[in-house]
C-alpha cells in the first residue's frame, strides 16, 4: 500500500470514528432534553417503527413477495443491496445526529444540556492536534495572500505565528512606516457592501449562548446583537510617492450579533468538533476536517480566491478589534508582556492568557457620518486599556456622550506617559477576525483588572533578548500570541521611538 493509500485509509478510519462518536453524543444531548437514556430513546424509535410497520402490514405484501422472489434468484446481490441500504439508513442517523449545529440547538433547550456542551467545548480547546490542523486548513489562503501582497509591492508577508517551541493557530503581518494607527483605517467608510446574509447564521449558537445567560432579559440580548461594530471589508495598498506603499483598510460596519454569528461561532464550531474528534483529529486531512465544520466551509466556499480570507473577507462580518501588547521592564534589564487570564464568564475564549489591553471595534457613534476620524484607532486602544488595566467601567458600557473627550481626559489623569505604536495586523485562525496590533512600554501596569479577567492573575511573556515564556496554545487566545509574536519581533524599535 502506498502512502497515499495509507494516509487516506486513516482519514477515512478516522472520519468514521468522528461521526459514530459525534453521533453517540448527539443521542446523549437529546436523552437529557427528553429525559431519557440513549438506549431507551432508541428503544422508543424502534417500538415506534415496529408499530406502524404492523398497521401497514397489508400495503407491505406486495413488497415483501417480491424481495422473497429477489432474493430466491439472486441471494448475493439482493442481500449486498439490502446492506447497502441499511448502511444507507444508518449513516443519514449516524449524520443527522452528530450535526454539531443541531447539537447545539437541542442543547440550547435546558441548563443542564447547555452546561455539558460548554464543559465540553472547554475541553476541546485543549486539543493541540485541532490547532495543528487549522495552520494546515491555511496553509494554501497564506500563501495566496502572500503572492498579492509581493504583486502590490509590500515587502512584509503574513506569518503563521510561533514563540519559542509553540506553534499557533494565528497568522500575522507585520506593519512598519508609512503606515500608521491614524491612516491604517480608510476615512471613507464602505457602505456598498451588505451583511444581511449573515442574520440568521448560526441561530443554534446564539441559542446555546443565551441559554448559558438566562439571566440576561430578552430585550438586553437583542440590544447586545444589535451593537454597531466596524467590519473589514477589504485591504489595499496605496502608493506612497517613490517610498513602500502603506496598507489601508476599507471598513464597513455591521452588528455586534452578524460578527458572533458569521465569525465567533466558528470558535463554537471548532471546539466542540474538537472535542469529539479527540486524537482522531490527527489522522484527517485538513480538507476533511473543514468538510466537519459546515459554518467554517460554508465562509470558505464563499470566497472568491483563497487569499480573499484575509485580503477581501466579505464572506463574512469580519469584525475588526484590537490587541495591544503591554510591556515593562521587569527589572532585570529586561522587557516583559502583561497577560490576563480570561474569566469563565466571557462569551468568547474564556479560561485562556490573552495580552491587555483587546477589544472589539465599537463605533462610538464615529459611524454616523461616512469619514471616520484618524484618531478611532488611537483612541479604541486607550479606551480599551482604560477599562482593562483601571477597570472603568463607564468606559466599558460604552454609551457615554462624548467618547473621545473622556478618553482623552481619562488617559491625561492615569496614562499621559504611555504612547502606544501601531505593530501590525493579525488573523486569529479560529474565528477569522482580523485584530489590528500595537504595542506600548509602561512604567508599571494598571491598579485593577477588569471582571474580564481574574483579579490578580497575571502571567508574563519575556520580550527584548529574553527568552519568551512558552505559554500552550491550547491556553492563550490565539489574536494575543500574534500580538506578542509581532511586539517581540518590533520591540527593539518600539524601544528606539519612545526614547
Amino acid at each position: 500500500m502506498s502512502r497515499d493509500e495509507s494516509n487516506y485509509s486513516v482519514d477515512r478510519v478516522s472520519l468514521f470514528l468522528y461521526r459514530v462518536r459525534a453521533a453517540q453524543y448527539g443521542l446523549k444531548i437529546r436523552s437529557r432534553r427528553f429525559k431519557l437514556e440513549a438506549i431507551g430513546l432508541a428503544g422508543v424509535i424502534i417500538g415506534l417503527v415496529g408499530v406502524w410497520l404492523g398497521l401497514n402490514f397489508e400495503w407491505l405484501k406486495p413488497v415483501k413477495s417480491l424481495y422473497v422472489s429477489a432474493f430466491s434468484e439472486h441471494p448475493m446481490p439482493t442481500v449486498a443491496l439490502t446492506a447497502t441500504f441499511l448502511a444507507g439508513i444508518a449513516w443519514g442517523l449516524i449524520r443527522r445526529f452528530g450535526n454539531l449545529s443541531r447539537v447545539m440547538l437541542v442543547a440550547s433547550a435546558t441548563d443542564e444540556g447547555a452546561e455539558e456542551v460548554r464543559s465540553c467545548m472547554s475541553a476541546g480547546m485543549r486539543n493541540y492536534a485541532a490547532y495543528t490542523q487549522l495552520r494546515l486548513l491555511y496553509d494554501e489562503n497564506i500563501r495566496d495572500a502572500n503572492v498579492h501582497l509581493q504583486d502590490a509591492g509590500w515587502k512584509q508577508s503574513f506569518e503563521f505565528v510561533q514563540i519559542g517551541g509553540y506553534q499557533y493557530a494565528s497568522a500575522a503581518l507585520p506593519l512598519r512606516e508609512p503606515t500608521r494607527l491614524d491612516n491604517l483605517i480608510n476615512s471613507t467608510m464602505n457602505a456598498q457592501v451588505s451583511d444581511h446574509q449573515f442574520a440568521d447564521m448560526a441561530e443554534s449558537r446564539q441559542k446555546l449562548m443565551g441559554a448559558l445567560r438566562r439571566n440576561i432579559t430578552d430585550a438586553a440580548r437583542r440590544n447586545i446583537e444589535r451593537g454597531a461594530n466596524y467590519r473589514v471589508i477589504e485591504m489595499e495598498f496605496r502608493q506612497n510617492g517613490n517610498g513602500p506603499p502603506r496598507v489601508l483598510l476599507d471598513v464597513g460596519v455591521t452588528s455586534y450579533g452578524k460578527i458572533m454569528r458569521s465569525c465567533d461561532a466558528m470558535i463554537n464550531e471548532f471546539a466542540l468538533f474538537a472535542f469529539l474528534a479527540g486524537s482522531n483529529c490527527s489522522g484527517m486531512r485538513p480538507t476533511t476536517v473543514l468538510k466537519c465544520l459546515p459554518w467554517r466551509k460554508r465562509v470558505h466556499d464563499a470566497a472568491r480566491s483563497p487569499g480573499d480570507l484575509f485580503l477581501h473577507p466579505v464572506d463574512r462580518a469580519a469584525g475588526l478589534g484590537v490587541a495591544v501588547a503591554t510591556i515593562m521592564d521587569n527589572g532585570e534589564h529586561q522587557k516583559v508582556v502583561g497577560l490576563g487570564w480570561r474569566s469563565e464568564e466571557v462569551g468568547t475564549y474564556p479560561a485562556c492568557w490573552h495580552v491587555i489591553p483587546a477589544g472589539m471595534c465599537n463605533t462610538h457613534d464615529t459611524h454616523r457620518g461616512r469619514t471616520l476620524p484618524n484618531w478611532y484607532l488611537t483612541t479604541t486602544m486607550r479606551s480599551e486599556y482604560l477599562e482593562e488595566w483601571f477597570n472603568d467601567l463607564q468606559l466599558e458600557k460604552g454609551q457615554m456622550p462624548y467618547w473621545r473627550e473622556q478618553v482623552v481626559d481619562r488617559w491625561k489623569e492615569k496614562a499621559a506617559d504611555r504612547q502606544i505604536v501601531l505593530t501590525g495586523l493579525a488573523f486569529d485562525l479560529l474565528n477569522l477576525r482580523p485584530e489590528v496590533c500595537a504595542g506600548v512600554i509602561v512604567p508599571k501596569w494598571g491598579n485593577e483588572l477588569s471582571w474580564e479577567y481574574e483579579s490578580g492573575v497575571a502571567a508574563y511573556a519575556e520580550i527584548l533578548g529574553a527568552p519568551s515564556k512558552e505559554i500552550e496554545p491550547t491556553q492563550m487566545v490565539q489574536s494575543g500570541a500574534a500580538a506578542i509574536f509581532l511586539a517581540e519581533r518590533y520591540a527593539m524599535e518600539i524601544k528606539a521611538h519612545l526614547r
